[in-house]
């Protein structure tokens, strides 16, 4: 009996790096296997199964140490569920919490289950874990805490939660990928008309041997392939050259996987302000391929994914002439219709073959075509889908 979810916990458990995290998580998705966020009250140290989901496991938190975890885990068994965040600080005192932690545990969600915001735990989580460890250090083993049984109060000042791109930003910053979105969401039908490829792609399109060597797959995407990518910038080294010049390793990622750009000197000058973290960019170059390291893209152009107006899947060929009149009158009527999608002219007498610009691109109006098929024969339109 195969039983996919146990099976997809086991394998982002010991995924080793984010970017097969990433593909696993997309994997489930695929699959129709919900993958639920850290909880406080319901992860583990490991990936676990909960009602046929995978829940995230605390383990991949960043300065969530383990021995903080076992005695989060242990607490919980022995005592019983989490209430509310005081309930957590109360009881966790002591035992290896530490802020760093707890500020982990906040910025990847872990405590979203317990109905406070995000935003207002950051804003008051250090005073509660300074006034709980001075209460609890009053108290001398077995006698009354010198102020009573005074608890901690819940109190959390009333302000909104994180805009979601900063949500996103601490789920990065503390786990090392997003979980309840990605910024290339918003893009996600753009991407696909933009390019037929992805990150995930690239990666799949080698496989590492048993000498750690890696080979590239039969129909996978070659080494000096030119590729289109759309992708959130999320992170940038920039490095000084034998020439005094600047030259950059960005990270690429989108919801896939990473990628490695290698951005020369000349191409730095021209896309620098382009190749700001966080900003969601179309990346074009050709694929690198190495033996001894994962594929990388020696990037050539940029553009910003927000200014890009995608080409339609549709293309229309009007077979003619190179003849100056005609290519007027051609453009006089696709003036008449703006949209998006492109116009291509075939010169039959020269074998040439021309995309309009931009702006003389069309829209899908059946008036339109039979303006074309009226002035140049409908066997010298043809609408390609």
């Amino acid at each position: 009996t195969f039983y996919p979810v146990e099976y997809m916990a086991s394998l982002i458990s010991n995924a080793g790096d984010m970017d097969k995290m990433n593909q696993y998580n997309e994997n489930c998705k695929e699959m129709g296997i919900d993958r639920l966020p850290p909880d406080i009250n319901s992860s583990e140290d490991l990936f676990t199964v909960e009602h046929n989901a995978i829940r995230f496991g605390m383990a991949s938190i960043k300065n969530v140490g383990a021995g903080f975890i076992q005695s989060v885990v242990r607490e919980r068994k022995e005592n019983g569920a989490f209430q509310n965040f005081t309930d957590f600080i109360s009881r966790m005192t002591g035992k290896d919490m530490n802020k760093r932690a707890v500020e982990s545990l906040i910025y990847a969600g872990a405590f979203d289950s317990l109905g406070v915001r995000r935003s207002q735990l950051i804003h008051v989580f250090e005073g509660m874990i300074e006034g709980e460890s001075q209460q609890q250090k009053a108290i001398i083993p077995g006698q009354v805490s010198l102020f009573g049984e005074t608890e901690v109060r819940e109190s959390f000042p009333d302000i909104p939660e994180f805009d979601k791109k900063t949500l996103l930003k601490m789920e990065k910053q503390t786990i090392g990928m997003y979980l309840s979105g990605h910024p290339m969401e918003e893009y996600e039908e753009k991407a696909k008309k933009i390019s037929a490829i992805n990150i995930g792609t690239i990666l799949r399109s080698v496989v590492r041997d048993e000498d750690g060597m890696f080979r590239t797959v039969k129909g996978g995407i070659a080494d000096g392939q030119y590729v289109r990518l759309c992708g959130v910038v999320s992170s940038r080294k920039n490095k000084t050259t034998r020439s005094n010049a600047q030259m950059a390793f960005v990270r690429l990622e989108d919801r896939f996987g990473s990628i490695e750009m290698i951005v020369f000197p000349k191409t730095l000058t021209q896309y620098s302000n382009e190749l700001t973290e966080e900003n969601a960019v179309v990346a074009e170059g050709k694929i690198n391929i190495r033996e001894d390291e994962e594929p990388k893209l020696l990037c050539e152009k940029v553009m910003l994914l927000d200014l890009i107006e995608p080409e339609s899947s549709k293309k229309l060929f009007i077979r003619l002439s190179e003849d100056r009149e005609k290519i007027q009158r051609v453009l006089e009527i696709a003036g008449k219709t703006k949209g998006d999608i492109p116009l291509c002219l075939y010169f039959e007498d020269t074998k040439r073959q021309l995309k309009a610009p931009r702006e003389n691109w069309i829209s899908d109006d059946p008036a339109v075509l039979e303006r074309f098929y009226a002035e140049f024969g409908r066997e010298n339109v043809r609408m390609q889908e």
